[in-house]
């Protein structure tokens, strides 16, 4: 059963190809787009050099495109729509510095660009002359147009710049704030930290937050306003503010998660979007869901009604008029979109797609939520019938997994594909493999899936790094990784961790014993080399857990009694009081180190490693004393 389709085909639409010059191929063309411009040349398609992590559309630029690639410097690339050419710019190019994270704002029909930033100069740069300016004013978190000004708010205060006389002033009487953050109430009112609010239309303001000519007593992260719309978050109760006074939304639970676009205030949540109407004090409640394709957050567009949600891989839209959940992209090159009144702009690993918006929207399919998570319901269903898990046999569950898998061959579902492979393994959590001898035969066994056969090479070389049988663990690697074809030999490479390590401390042994070394140095260097195979996961824990470094520590003791003369005893002693260090810090920390470091300033009051053992103590102890605190 097909519960959605693939993102629609691109056949048709002509491929600009971008190697930071000029396009020579095809004829320049005017992309100044128009709502009404003719449908016939979209979809355009450009593609780049280098891998995309995130685009933009330029503030600076008419039909500009900025897009982060990773390679070497991590360039900007700049794609100019109209002309075709792609141009690289460098990493220390202001445009580099000022893309989405601050402020911009253009005059319409100017040539001016006014660019604010938190951090830096406010600039403008001129379209025309593709000049930048610097201004004398800094950490500008805000522009905001008002009749014939235009307002920033800075960490140094708030400005404005006069369009007759083109100077920026400083609002008068407000030298004393420090505005890091602003909220823009409606047109005339703007909200600046938790201190005032301030009216555009009469260059006045009133102390604390207002709305609606009313105090509001709230914190910053309590409230939200926009379009004339203001909710703030009090006693854990949501309310919105109106001419009449405060109305309490008892839908809403929490501030968090709300975002407003008038006349509608949201709730996103993993699973519904609420919709409530201001103006007619109704909500609806529109449930969604998106495959599980990966863990990355979901971000939210709203959009004439349409709700669009992105992440890497996936683009679902929700049209709020009628319920309706819709695929727009399906992908794993996909990273980002964006767009504009009139286009759409989707970012993949290695190109843009450029679409008329309403001519997308147009194309994307339904995606009946209902439906794919009863298929999922199905598939889970349909697995506990089988009673697959509880067959103790290989044979028999190795035909039952066949069959599974000829079920769901087709079926392209995220959460059932991945079920499919979780059960290479847990189909056969009731197959005895107890025994050193059942699990040799289980990794030795080509029938099994190659997770269950890891899965039981894992068990046996964890159950021997305990003893120490390295050589052993070596070898039974090694006839594993004879009987896989090359496919599998390149996925068991990607998760030899263990091994790596572990070949690595056999050849450092084994060029030790070939080496000239003195006979203690010999021994002392071989205790050392342990530590990488004290390393692996064969002995460490995640989390709070830390190695167990015994199989190190343990020779390093046996070195010393047998060497106390020796000019490494001191290195081998300091090294065990460091790793036992490791060990307890991992768990919080232990009192009882100092006593262990001041018995090795005593022992061995010449070595150099005795300053540093006093220099630990002094440390140690201030870390202790602040744990404690």
């Amino acid at each position: 059963m097909n519960v959605t389709n693939k993102t629609v085909s691109l056949l048709g639409s002509f491929l600009i190809l971008c190697f930071f010059s000029s396009c020579n191929s095809i004829e320049p063309k005017n992309l100044a787009v128009t709502c009404a411009q003719s449908n016939a040349e979209y979809p355009k398609n450009i593609s780049f050099s280098g891998e995309a992590k995130h685009f933009n559309i330029s503030p600076f630029d008419e039909d500009m495109l900025l897009v982060n690639v990773v390679d070497s410097a991590n360039h900007l690339l700049e794609i100019n729509l109209a002309t075709q050419i792609c141009e690289k710019l460098d990493v220390n190019h202001w445009k580099q510095m000022h893309q989405s994270k601050y402020p911009v704002y253009h005059y319409p029909g100017d040539s001016l660009v006014w660019i604010g930033s938190p951090h830096r100069p406010l600039k403008s740069y001129n379209r025309n002359t593709r000049q930048i300016k610097r201004h004398p004013l800094n950490m500008v978190t805000r522009i905001i147009p008002y009749r014939e000004r235009l307002y920033f708010v800075s960490r140094e205060g708030l400005f404005y710049l006069d369009s007759i006389g083109q100077q920026i002033e400083k609002i008068p009487g407000l030298s004393a704030y420090n505005f890091e953050q602003s909220q823009v109430f409606n047109q005339d009112q703007l909200i600046l930290n938790s201190d005032l609010t301030f009216d555009l239309s009469k260059a006045s303001w009133k102390e604390g937050i207002q709305a609606f000519n009313r105090p509001i007593n709230t914190q910053w992260h309590s409230f939200k306003s926009q379009d004339s719309i203001f909710i703030h978050q009090k006693n854990r109760k949501i309310y919105l503010v109106n001419q009449q006074g405060e109305k309490e939304l008892n839908f809403f639970p929490s501030i968090a998660g709300i975002f407003i676009s008038s006349p509608f205030i949201y709730e996103k949540q993993h699973d519904y979007i609420k919709q409530y109407d201001v103006s007619k004090d109704s909500m609806i409640t529109w449930p969604y869901c998106l495959p599980d394709k990966n863990n990355y957050s979901l971000n939210y567009e709203e959009d004439n009604r349409q709700i669009w949600m992105s992440r890497p891989g996936q683009l679902y839209r929700l049209d709020t008029q009628t319920g309706l959940q819709y695929e727009a992209i399906s992908d794993d090159d996909f990273v980002q979109f964006q767009f504009d009144d009139c286009r759409i702009f989707l970012l993949y690993k290695n190109r843009v797609e450029i679409h008329i918006k309403s001519e997308f929207i147009r194309q994307n399919t339904v995606f009946d939520c209902q439906l794919y998570q009863q298929e999922i319901r199905n598939f889970k269903s349909y697995i506990e019938e089988t009673g697959i898990r509880s067959l103790t046999d290989n044979k028999a569950v190795t035909a039952s997994l066949k069959n599974i898998q000829l079920k769901y061959l087709h079926n392209e579902l995220p959460e059932i594909q991945e079920g499919l492979e979780s059960l290479k393994t847990s189909a056969y959590n009731s197959v005895s493999i107890e025994r050193n001898t059942a699990k040799e035969s289980c990794y030795k066994d080509k029938e099994l899936p190659l997770a269950r056969r890891k899965y039981c090479f894992d068990q046996l070389a964890s159950h021997l790094a305990q003893t120490y049988d390295f050589k052993d663990i070596n070898q039974h690697f090694q006839q594993f990784f004879d009987s896989l074809n090359i496919e599998q030999k390149e996925q068991i490479k990607e998760s030899s961790y263990n091994i790596s390590k572990l070949k690595k401390y056999l050849a450092d042994i084994d060029s030790l014993n070939t080496s000239k070394l003195t006979s203690d140095e010999k021994t002392y260097k071989k205790a050392l080399a342990a530590e990488t195979v004290n390393t692996t996961t064969w002995f460490c824990h995640e989390g709070c857990g830390g190695c167990d470094y015994r199989f190190t520590t343990k020779q390093l003791q046996d070195f010393i009694a047998k060497n106390p003369t020796s000019e490494f005893a001191d290195d081998a002693a300091y090294k065990i009081l460091m790793l036992t260090y490791q060990y307890y810090e991992s768990q919080g920390g232990d009192k009882k180190l100092r006593p262990s470091f001041e018995a090795f300033i005593k022992q061995y009051p010449k070595s150099n490693l005795a300053i540093d053992a006093r220099e630990f103590i002094i440390k140690y102890e201030k870390v202790m004393h602040y744990q404690e605190y």
